[in-house]
């Protein structure tokens, strides 16, 4: 979940036959033929005098962390500085595959394990969200006075699946089809600064099917970035609250019981990454969308769409979610969205890439615009221009580092700035 350039610079490329040697600088000539570094391959290179050799890298099995922090200017509601950290674990076998988002408070697991030769998988997926600090709302970019609460869920269950490789056959690479069972538990408590007239929602258990489909036909670069091909991936989710009541803030929001205690998401996104004719692979242009929508039964503050910051989403099981650069992580309630980006990189070293991003957002998000004192679900659009680098670092690590100018959906119609730094290492 929030694992993105976490395969550092233990992975690299293998020099095709026709890839031209570095020239007396150290640094491979820019033509046509260029051929960037592929992620697990072994590469050789000579840079600014220095000979340096990647070996190659079983990438079936890999163990990463990440450590990281956002800084927001102006602040963000309350927040100005917000750290993250994540332990990620991605292993496949013969017939069993285990990929894990650690964050002790929050994580993210699943596990298949298959039927030789056949394609299906028995699954077990587990996550949750347990963080022990109070949440305050961010409505147009402010706290939102007295709707502090302590909340979480703990979710998960059996399921089966089909599995099935595909091209270009890399561990990431497979087509999935699933259908999981989502049984979990919701609990929300009361804190000092929650309005004493706040209509809470009981704790409850929750349940309900889980359809998800995935495929990865793309390449990855020696960082891990998406280099050449297409994903794309579909959920669609049904959600029973065992016991439920009216919620909400009598004369500001309230969400009726028969509305929102049924309630069905279906989201998607899609990835296409490469370059254009005429220039060399050390320059790809990437494409990201994401929507999401909720035909049946109103979303509340504890069951909408949440769509937020974070490190950009490159590794296969991450893709799935929404990243708008220069938010808080989960900031934006949404019933729903459509997310587009489109991403210029180019490769300045086989181990260093700048980037380009702009991104565009449509959703229904909650507001106070229109009626003050009220709280309104209306329809916005959100801008960001974002610029940054990727690469390796010392212990062969690799950092991350991105400045994103908002043009006003996160504070609120008023333009901020946001700086993320991230760093990844490989055991």
């Amino acid at each position: 979940m929030l694992l993105v350039s976490t395969l550092a610079l233990l992975v690299s490329p293998a020099r095709g036959q026709d890839q031209p040697g570095p020239d007396e600088s150290g640094v491979a000539p820019v033509t046509s033929d260029y051929r960037t570094p592929l992620a697990g391959q072994p590469y050789e290179a000579d840079v600014f005098g220095r000979h340096i050799v990647v070996e190659e890298r079983d990438r079936s099995f890999t163990t990463a962390i990440t450590l990281g922090t956002s800084y927001f200017y102006p602040p963000i509601g309350s927040q100005r500085i917000v750290p993250f950290a994540a332990l990620y674990v991605n292993g496949l076998w013969e017939t069993r595959r285990l990929r894990a988002t650690i964050a002790a408070l929050v994580n993210d697991i699943d596990y298949g394990e298959g039927v030789q030769a056949t394609g299906f998988e028995a699954l077990f997926h587990f996550e949750n969200n347990t963080i022990p600090f109070s949440t305050t709302e961010i409505i147009d970019g402010k706290d939102v006075d007295n709707s502090d609460v302590y909340y979480g869920t703990v979710n998960g269950g059996p399921g089966f699946g089909y599995r099935a490789r595909v091209w270009p056959f890399e561990v990431d690479n497979d087509l999935r089809l699933e259908l999981l069972t989502d049984i979990g538990y919701f609990y929300v408590k009361r804190t000092r600064g929650t309005f004493q007239g706040n209509l809470l929602p009981p704790d409850t258990v929750t349940y309900g099917p889980h359809f998800r489909a995935r495929i990865d036909c793309l390449r990855r670069n020696l960082l891990e970035l998406p280099h050449f091909g297409f994903a794309a991936g579909f959920d669609a989710s049904f959600t029973r609250r065992d016991h439920w009541t009216d919620q909400g803030t009598p004369g500001v929001s309230v969400f009726a019981r028969l509305d929102t205690r049924d309630f069905v998401k279906i989201y998607g996104y899609a990835v296409l990454a490469g370059g254009l004719p005429l220039l060399s692979e050390r320059h790809r242009f990437v494409v990201q969308i994401h929507g999401g929508t909720a035909p049946y039964g109103k979303l509340d503050r504890f069951s909408t769409f949440r769509l937020g910051g974070g490190p950009p989403t490159t590794e296969a099981g991450d893709l799935a979610r929404s990243p708008y650069p220069g938010a808080m992580f989960d900031q934006f309630a949404t019933r729903e969205y459509v997310l587009g980006s489109l991403e210029y990189r180019l490769e300045v070293l086989f181990f260093l890439y700048l980037h380009v991003r702009a991104t565009l957002v449509w959703g229904e998000v909650p507001t106070f615009d229109r009626n003050p004192g009220v709280v309104t679900f209306t329809h916005d659009v959100g801008e960001t221009v974002s610029i940054g680098i990727t690469s390796g670092f010392v212990w062969s690590s690799s950092i991350y580092v991105e400045y994103t100018y908002d043009l006003g959906l996160v504070r609120g119609n008023k333009a901020g700035n946001t700086v993320l730094l991230s760093w990844s290492k490989n055991f």
